[in-house]
């Protein structure tokens, strides 16, 4: 699938060594599709999705290590307000090309990483269409510990056509695209948002101590 319109490349990095609130707005002409940077697909052990019931199934059995590969567009199941899709483990999602959608009643996908283990979770080769996401939900959220030990890695993910409402006046809500806060480490290596709306706050919101863009 590709987005339409101009594609809003996230090209702002934060200094390293502090925790940094970077709100990534910065844009620039229409990109061509990006190779891939992560084929974790190819891993014969990887667990084939076709579904965002299978997706929030396999998430939430998770085991440190688990490549779950979507094999076909999902949309994504409604489970509640806060309740998140995966909790403290270190895992792969690769969309091969394929694309995810907020569930018809809001929700995005919401990852607890804070617990005490160093967790990662790696987003690849995936787009996040159009949706509305409500009561301030993103299409991905990210909670690391307070220790600052977690990692998420971005490798060529887009988000076009998406917008959050029924957030209350002047309260800071999460970022309509991506949400990730107390971070060790953010590795970017291709994020394109186009068309995204926020209502309390930004399309982008990384909070981490380490900010890496490629």
């Amino acid at each position: 699938m590709t987005g339409s319109g101009a594609l809003r490349r996230v090209a702002a990095a934060a200094a390293s060594g502090a925790l940094t609130a970077s709100l990534l707005l910065a844009a620039t002409a229409a990109q061509a599709a990006q190779p891939r940077v992560v084929n974790a697909c190819a891993n014969p052990a990887a667990i084939d999705i076709a579904s965002g019931l299978e997706l929030q199934t396999s998430l939430r059995q998770a085991r440190d290590g688990d490549i779950l590969c979507l094999t076909q567009d999902i949309t994504i199941q409604p489970i509640g307000v806060d309740v998140p899709v995966l909790q403290n483990a270190s895992v792969t999602i690769d969309g091969a090309g394929q694309a995810s959608r907020p569930a018809a009643s809001g929700e995005g996908l919401y990852f607890d990483l804070s617990g005490d283990s160093a967790d990662s979770l790696v987003l690849a080769n995936i787009e996040f269409p159009g949706g509305v996401l409500r009561n301030n939900n993103s299409a991905v959220r990210i909670l690391g510990s307070q220790s600052r030990t977690d990692t998420l890695t971005v490798s060529n993910v887009t988000y076009f056509n998406l917008r959050t409402i029924g957030s209350a006046a002047g309260v800071m809500g999460f970022g309509t695209a991506l949400h990730a806060e107390l971070m060790g480490t953010v590795d970017i290596e291709g994020l394109y948002v186009s068309n995204t709306l926020a209502q309390a706050y930004a399309p982008v919101v990384i909070l981490a101590n380490t900010n890496a863009l490629r």
